[in-house]
């Protein structure tokens, strides 16, 4: 069992790791940002520990949004020789039943932001 000083670092080691992951995406970069191992974020994911799976979630579906807002953003102010491959291929990998071709889609935003853009493009030319 934890002492009340292991649980309140253990605490706030998930909440630097959250508030890395949720800028950098990465597991590695939020381990090494808080000094901790993969190893430890695994067992705290799969040992709920503190409720942390729920608060992972949480900062994957932030970091994944964020993603969306640099799409949308990017798309708003492309330009003729601008390529968007890596954003889209980062937007596939953390939201694939969004925007994963392959992948059945809840429904039809990414085609709707496409039909937008193209719109938008057709009318500023």
């Amino acid at each position: 069992m934890q002492s009340e000083s292991q649980v309140k670092r253990t605490k706030a080691n998930q909440d630097a790791f959250l508030a890395a992951y949720t800028l950098t995406g990465s597991i590695r970069s939020a381990c090494r940002a808080v000094g901790i191992s993969r190893g430890t974020q695994h067992v705290w994911v799969s040992k709920d520990t503190h409720g942390f799976k729920t608060r992972y979630t949480e900062a994957q579906e932030e970091f994944r949004e964020a993603l969306q807002d640099m799409a949308v953003e990017r798309v708003k102010n492309q330009k003729p020789g601008d390529n968007p491959v890596l954003l889209i291929t980062l937007l596939n990998a953390h939201w694939p039943e969004k925007y994963r071709r392959t992948g059945y889609l809840a429904d039809n935003s990414a085609k709707e932001i496409m039909g937008e853009w193209k719109k938008w493009v057709k009318e500023n030319r």
